[in-house]
């Protein structure tokens, strides 16, 4: 009779683990640079897995903890190799580069779909989607595609996905307004946090070579013209009188970065650092700054904007979508676009910086916004509710456009 029993126990643990939402988590670039999409698809996973019931996968195209390594040509040595056509056009080189790494990364994890066959794929990489939908067509997979508009694209772009998540509102409207139906879209942001260090600020500051005098300008974006202006930035400091100024980029380099560190120092000699760093790393580099720039016209997101509110420091952004969204007031945001103005700014800045009882609250207003305890659940609704699962229908996790700081 215990053996009978026994049985049974197992097959109703089979069948349970059997009735798991198949989960993947896709992120070409993960281990192998740093920007906001592999970060973020990074902590997803690490909280999925932690806290939901999903059978969740992790598939990257470098070394990551818990994820499934998909061979490919990172972008990276297709840059190096291709150099002497970066030197004419940087910014066609990196979409060539990108897309040599998207196509190889999706050849190679069509054995990892056959194998796993998940119900949903969640995805940051627009390329990579249509990949993903042709393969549905070529080989009959079932699988829903959840794409995460993290990189401000437009409807036109992602039109043809199963199901659209909004990082911030106005991303939803632009959506809604192109014609869209609203059950397939959802405003719902990433999870982030920010983790304070231990070190006190004058070890941190040390930490990264800084003195006390040192007032320090930190930029947390990709190294590039294009899109995050890092030569603006580099122009823009360098208009502040004092040489107690300091520059510190932390990112990762694209085919612009010869042009960049010439034109930092050439007007900036000897005050600009260039550094790569982990997460971990990145957060104890805001907490030894004075103040973070980000100099785009336009973002998807922008987590290190989020993150830079967190650790309390002031914030200088261009009025978009997401500063708007992150930052809650379009009085805290700035018109980058004229020369001087970003410069003008952050003498301001330095001559009267906010309170930081106004800093605090900034922050506190963040931390909400962007925390796992309130979204998760509302993620989970939305895999949920894509593979054709019910969610729970205990009226707090509504679908659509909502308000995430007045329920917050």
């Amino acid at each position: 009779m215990r053996e009978v029993h026994a049985l049974q126990s197992a097959s109703i643990r089979t069948f349970m683990r059997s009735e798991k939402i198949k989960l993947a988590l896709i992120s070409c670039g993960l281990g192998n640079v740093n920007r906001g999409f592999e970060v973020s698809t990074a902590r997803l996973f690490k909280t999925l897995k932690q806290r939901s019931d999903f059978d969740v996968r992790l598939y990257s195209g470098g070394k990551h903890d818990g994820a499934t390594v998909t061979w490919n040509i990172p972008r990276d040595e297709v840059i190096r190799a291709m150099s002497l056509l970066a030197h004419f056009n940087d910014r066609r080189s990196w979409e060539f580069a990108y897309g040599v790494e998207q196509i190889s990364f999706a050849l190679s994890l069509l054995p990892e779909l056959f194998s796993f066959q998940p119900d949903v794929i969640w995805i940051k990489e627009v390329p990579f989607g249509y990949f993903l939908d042709a393969y549905r067509k070529m080989f009959g997979f079932k699988y829903k595609i959840i794409f995460a508009n993290g990189g401000a694209f437009n409807p036109q772009t992602y039109k043809d996905f199963d199901y659209i998540q909004h990082l911030q509102p106005e991303s939803h409207d632009d959506a809604i307004r192109y014609g869209l139906p609203s059950d397939k879209n959802l405003t719902l942001t990433n999870f982030l946090y920010f983790e304070k260090s231990q070190k006190t600020r004058q070890e941190l500051r040390a930490q990264f070579g800084y003195s006390e005098s040192d007032w320090i300008v930190i930029c947390v974006a990709a190294w590039n013209r294009y899109h995050k202006r890092i030569d603006y930035l580099i122009d823009e400091v360098a208009q502040l009188p004092d040489k107690n100024v300091k520059l510190m980029l932390c990112g990762h380099p694209e085919p612009d970065i010869a042009y960049l560190r010439k034109l930092a120092d050439e007007k900036l000699p000897g005050r600009v650092q260039w550094l790569t760093l982990t997460e971990a790393k990145v957060h104890e580099a805001l907490q030894a700054a004075d103040v973070f720039v980000l100099p785009s016209t336009n973002e998807g997101l922008g987590n290190a904007m989020a993150e830079a509110a967190m650790a309390e420091l002031p914030v200088v952004a261009h009025s978009h979508a997401a500063s708007r969204f992150v930052l809650g007031d379009e009085k805290l945001t700035t018109d980058l676009l004229p020369p001087g103005a970003l410069a003008a700014k952050l003498a301001s800045i330095k001559e009267n910086p906010p309170s930081k009882e106004d800093l605090k609250k900034l922050s506190s207003a963040v931390h909400n916004l962007f925390s796992a305890e309130a979204l998760l659940p509302r993620f989970c609704d939305m895999v949920q509710t894509v593979k054709g699962t019910t969610p729970p229908a205990n009226g707090q996790h509504r679908l659509g456009k909502y308000d995430l700081r007045a329920e917050n």
